[in-house]
């Protein structure tokens, strides 16, 4: 309930602030102005042609930019595929080498197929430079990861000695 002025001349002689009830003024103010921006919008959605053709080709552009997965070709790897492929890969390295083993490891988990190599084969400890034999696996590695349209990460971990004093 407002205060009537006889009251408020109380409050303010007795130097208390009055408190109003109810919401600020301009409230009311905005909602009319929310209420009428509404409305002509609504009109305006109302009152419009849709050209089906531009809503299509508006609903494709934003389906692009909004990352709407694209259909792969029937002709792409799927995981299985790569993991079959990955390990004949394999089995031919293991024929190519002398001792019948291969440093290359296939393994297939929920994030997908994972490819190791192992260290051994791949860097010198302590050094950035790769040994000769490790661009030979890669050549051969290389054709059956292209064929996919997977993600690739490649990663890889440095062991625990210290570097040299000249790479620091």
């Amino acid at each position: 309930m407002a205060a009537t002025p006889q009251e408020r001349k109380k409050f303010i002689n007795k130097g208390m602030s009055l408190v109003e009830e109810g919401l600020p003024g301009w409230f009311g103010t905005f909602a009319d102005m929310m209420t009428l921006l509404f409305a002509f919008f609504v009109l305006l959605a109302a009152i419009s042609t849709i050209d089906p053709v531009k809503l299509q080709n508006m609903a494709d552009g934003m389906g692009k930019s909004v990352g709407k997965k694209e259909e792969l070709d029937n002709q792409s790897m799927s995981l299985g595929d790569i993991h079959k492929a990955a390990a004949e890969m394999i089995e031919e390295m293991k024929k190519d080498s002398e001792t019948g083993e291969t440093p290359v490891e296939v393994t297939t988990s929920p994030k997908g197929v994972t490819i190791g190599i192992s260290s051994d084969i791949s860097f010198q400890s302590g050094s950035a430079q790769t040994k000769p034999g490790f661009l030979d696996i890669l050549k051969k590695i290389i054709p059956t990861i292209q064929e996919s349209y997977f993600q690739i990460a490649v990663e890889g971990h440095t062991d625990s000695d210290q570097l040299p004093k000249a790479l620091r």
